[in-house]
């Protein structure tokens, strides 16, 4: 079974319903004639696919048939362009020897001129990595510098890696012969025993970096140059650091039955020095910070707390936020750390959008600062950890709440306990009245009450049951959410006010770039004198930093809000143009009036709720004018 017939069965099981053609089409990015030859092949022994004019679905008593076909069904992989690319690579950096180009060819079920072709395409890849592709007769190789080989491999595990998480699991499938379980344990026993701590994040990064060098030292000779030579006659052979690597190595050493060079103790000591930090790290205080970094980090950070309230509205200027984020500067400019990978750095940017915005403009804060820090999109959604951990904590963004309701034994402790264990995160605190008459004229964000109340007039008042079960918990939660949605939409802009017919660019060209559609975009608000002819620079520069595509829509945008008003440049596209990782088919071109910096956020997060939905997957084909745009945002508006 091919890999485009298992992921089509899988989508199906998945949905359980009919399933349009379109759907289908956009999720597996094939074509229509594509998807049927499939489907046909798929049902040529069993028919367990039907379809209509409602499109495809798999019946129920069908269902465990079509399991049963993707547990039995050998997955033979579907290789398009950009995947032939990937497994050669794959194949050269993992391969002890050269590869035979013949053998490769028949194992891709492609031509040789096809193949020669996908070779041209793989130099350019290794060319990013000041690397070769070499043939000799043929047979083909990589050459290169030993410390960019192993860069390679590390972005080709990571890159393999589902949604970039990645896992032990996929380690171990990658270096079957190295047991990380026991590279795990022995790593963290010997940092605890020097009062060293990592992440479970870096604590994967180590171990995959540990295989790269044991799977590289076993084929290779190590070409240290004098400079790595120079670099480890430097390290403090009393430190910590030291001291823990040569123990794991020790360990390892015996473990695996290998022997480990005393210069290759370089890389093992940098990944470890890289990637641990003290173990007393998380009870540092405030004060502490102030000894253990240079002044100059801590009044930045504090500085950079103003910059974001100025900017955005947002207040992060509270201490733990200042020690942490103070620290976790501080290591990045001492360690120059660079290549950044973070496990969730997609799902932090997609689910959210404006936390990572928030870190896009403090990572353009530092860069200004500090210009030899690389700060890509994994050490920016680091930040947006940061970031996020602080507004769930602020107060701003918790609700108080008032319990009306005579007391009985300990039925009013019992509905508190609940409450906090529910929503702890989201509550300001919580005041307990045996009476209606003891709140006074007390505001709450929330009044529950377990009997019906004489005033009407507070906020948001909701009955509850004593014994507060899972029902009563649902109520609150909905409470909460109105309660939220309250508070924000005295600072909410509708956005079909600031959109408009002439604001707006059909792109008819299938050959059309990123940067080609952002111009043109720019240029209807410069002449409009929305913004002035510096706009386009910014936005590019908004763009470097990290893409603003978000699924199928992108929504540029510049560092500085300083439009004359706020307007939405809207771009449709007939062709999808990919912007970054991601084909998108519409973009929306933001300029924030100064006056109105406080809704930034609420524009981006209404754009990306409506523009990524089911519903506009369904329906984005037909929306080929402003005015169904502009239906499709006032529908969902609505709802």
């Amino acid at each position: 079974m091919k890999k485009v017939e298992r992921d089509i069965i899988e989508y199906l099981l998945k949905e359980n319903n009919w399933v349009s053609s379109e759907q289908i089409l956009r999720f597996l990015n094939v074509s229509l004639r594509t998807l049927r030859s499939r489907v046909k092949e798929i049902n040529a022994e069993t028919q367990i696919i039907v379809s209509s004019k409602k499109g495809y679905c798999i019946p129920y008593k069908y269902i465990d048939i079509a399991k049963q076909k993707i547990n039995d069904g050998n997955s033979i992989e579907d290789y398009n362009d950009l995947k032939r690319h990937d497994f050669i690579v794959k194949r050269l950096v993992f391969a002890n020897k050269s590869i035979d180009m013949y053998s490769l060819a028949e194992e891709l079920f492609i031509s040789d001129s096809t193949l020669n072709s996908d070779l041209n395409s793989v130099r350019k890849i290794l060319r990013k990595y000041d690397l070769s592709l070499v043939k000799n007769n043929d047979f083909i190789s990589i050459e290169g510098k030993e410390n960019r080989i192993r860069k390679l491999i590390s972005d080709v595990v990571y890159n393999e890696a589902k949604e970039g998480l990645l896992s032990l699991n996929i380690i171990s499938d990658t270096f079957p012969n190295y047991k990380v379980l026991e590279l795990r344990k022995i790593i963290i026993e010997e940092l605890a025993k020097c009062d060293l701590s990592t992440s479970d994040y870096n604590l994967l990064s180590i171990i995959l970096h540990f295989c790269i060098i044991f799977e590289r030292t076993k084929h290779t000779v190590s070409d240290l140059e004098y400079e790595d030579v120079v670099s480890y006659r430097k390290i403090k052979k009393d430190s910590n650091h030291f001291t823990v690597t040569m123990r794991i190595v020790e360990k390892i050493e015996k473990l695996l039955n290998i022997s480990i060079s005393e210069m290759e103790m370089l890389p093992f000591y940098s990944i470890i020095s890289l990637y641990t930090r003290d173990a007393s790290y998380h009870n540092i205080t405030i004060n502490d910070v102030n000894e253990l970094i240079k002044p100059e980090i801590l009044t930045f950070v504090k500085e950079l707390c103003l910059h974001i309230y100025d900017n955005f509205f947002i207040d992060l200027k509270n201490d733990d936020f200042i020690k942490r984020f103070s620290l976790h500067l501080n290591e990045l400019i001492v360690k120059r750390r660079k290549n950044s990978r973070n496990s969730l750095y997609k799902s932090i940017k997609e689910s959210y959008p404006a936390i990572f915005e928030l870190a896009v403009f403090m990572s353009k804060k530092i860069i200004e600062r500090w210009p030899f820090l690389e700060l890509n999109e994994h050490e920016i959604s680091y930040i947006a950890i940061h970031i996020g951990a602080a507004l769930e904590n602020t107060e701003s963004n918790k609700y108080s709440i008032a319990i009306v309701n005579p007391n009985y034994y300990c039925v009013n402790e019992n509905m508190v306990k609940k409450i906090e264990q529910s929503f702890g995160s989201a509550v300001k605190y919580i005041h307990v009245f045996s009476d209606e008459m003891e709140l006074n004229n007390e505001e709450y964000d929330i009044v529950l009450s377990t009997s019906d109340l004489n005033r009407k007039e507070y906020k948001i008042l909701q009955t509850v049951s004593v014994f507060m079960n899972q029902g009563d918990l649902d109520k609150i939660q909905n409470c909460l959410r109105l309660a939220e949605y309250e508070r924000g939409k005295n600072n909410h802009i509708s956005l079909s006010n600031i959109i408009s017919e002439e604001m707006t660019f059909v792109f008819e060209g299938k050959d059309l770039d990123r940067e080609t559609i952002i111009k043109k975009l720019c240029s209807l608000l410069v002449d409009a004198r929305v913004e002035t002819e510096d706009y386009i620079e910014s936005v590019l520069s908004r763009e470097e930093a990290s893409y603003t595509s978000f699924s199928n829509i992108a929504i540029p945008h510049g560092f500085k809000m300083n439009a004359k008003r706020t307007v939405i440049a809207i771009g449709l596209l007939k062709h999808p143009v990919k912007w970054g990782t991601n084909p998108v088919n519409i973009v929306f071109l933001l300029a924030v009036s100064p006056d109105k910096k406080a809704e930034f956020i609420s524009i981006l997060e209404d754009l990306i709720k409506i523009f990524t939905s089911s519903e506009w997957n369904r329906k984005y084909k037909t929306m080929n004018s402003f005015d169904k745009v502009c239906s499709f945002i006032q529908e969902q508006m609505k709802s």
